[in-house]
């Protein structure tokens, strides 16, 4: 008897347990017409996936676990759709609850879609359209999509894989990384962070800067635009991979203090005087130093290609 009553209270004990491990799931799904726009409040309790639609239609799926303490809203009119969802028991002194709603958007070509808040966690696939992101942290991935990127982030790690379209996109200190991506890119990002665009195709006039970090920027063809390399203290390298190298060159680095690196022979070399640009204490505010500038004409003179550093180095590779 002793026995059969310490499985019956096993039992219960293991039972009881996985109620509360395992929360119900429940889905909502709804379908909307005439939408050319998406505002989204991301947050920290939220995940967004966000991928093509099968017709001219929005369809929206909601995944959430049954939680009384979180809600979420959609709010409609005409043209757009406003998506947001909260802690209704936020506390600055408690933890944030995190990944209550999977939000999944299937969008029709040409969607505006904008975003902001304080933590943003987006994956993106086979977007067509235009999507603009401020956020502090986070991360996002855009795969096989095309149209305008519009990103300013703190500490986001983002990712692009196989984009297309115009990227403008920033950070405070977080990496940026491209792979097989094609179109105008306008990329920065501050303290120590790096970018890094692997086999990209340059259609527009394109620049890349980091401060601290460094900039690799490996070319899929020849490019016919001009294009800016800057960096203060970390590597600027334009890599052409194989494809042929042409164009005006000009490399710049603070003289003695920087590298200048390329495999043809310079044409000319100057010294300028200019601002110091890495600042680290009050008397260097204003400071001047001197550059040297050298540069080279490569096949022909256009486009012009600008590769500049401060402390760090100035690269060519073909």
């Amino acid at each position: 008897m002793k026995t059969n009553g310490t499985l019956i209270v096993t039992l219960v004990l293991v039972l009881t347990s996985s109620c509360a491990m395992f929360q119900r799931q429940k889905e909502i799904e709804n379908t909307y017409i005439n939408k050319d726009e998406i505002i989204i409040d991301v947050s920290p309790i939220s995940r967004y996936a966000i991928t093509a639609s099968s017709d001219q239609n929005v369809h929206i799926r909601i995944r959430n676990t049954e939680d009384p303490t979180v809600q979420y809203t959609i709010h409609e009119t005409d043209k757009a759709l406003h998506l947001s969802d909260k802690d209704l028991n936020y506390h600055p002194n408690r933890p944030t609850t995190h990944d209550i709603y999977q939000w999944t958007l299937e969008l029709p070509k040409k969607m505006k879609v904008k975003c902001n808040g304080g933590i943003a966690r987006l994956k993106v696939n086979s977007f067509d359209g235009s999507i603009s992101v401020t956020t502090a942290a986070g991360t996002m991935t855009f795969k096989n999509s095309k149209g305008t990127f519009d990103i300013s982030a703190a500490s986001a790690d983002i990712r692009l894989d196989q984009c297309k379209g115009t990227f403008d996109i920033s950070t405070a200190s977080a990496d940026i990384r491209f792979d097989q991506c094609e179109g105008t890119f306008n990329v920065s990002t501050g303290g120590q962070a790096d970018i890094d665009a692997s086999r990209i195709v340059i259609e527009g006039e394109s620049k890349f800067s980091t401060n601290v970090g460094d900039v690799d920027v490996v070319l899929a063809k020849t490019p016919r635009h001009n294009i800016t390399i800057a960096t203060g203290t970390g590597r600027g390298l334009l890599d052409y991979n194989g494809n042929t190298v042409v164009g005006s060159f000009k490399f710049s680095a603070e003289k003695d203090k920087g590298r200048i690196v390329s495999p043809y022979p310079f044409e000319r070399q100057t010294t300028y005087k200019d601002d110091l640009k890495i600042i680290r204490n009050q008397n260097d505010f204003g400071k001047k130093v001197d550059y040297l500038l050298k540069e080279q004409v490569i096949g022909n003179s256009v486009p012009e290609i600008v590769i500049k550093t401060v402390r760090g180095s100035a690269v060519l590779s073909k």
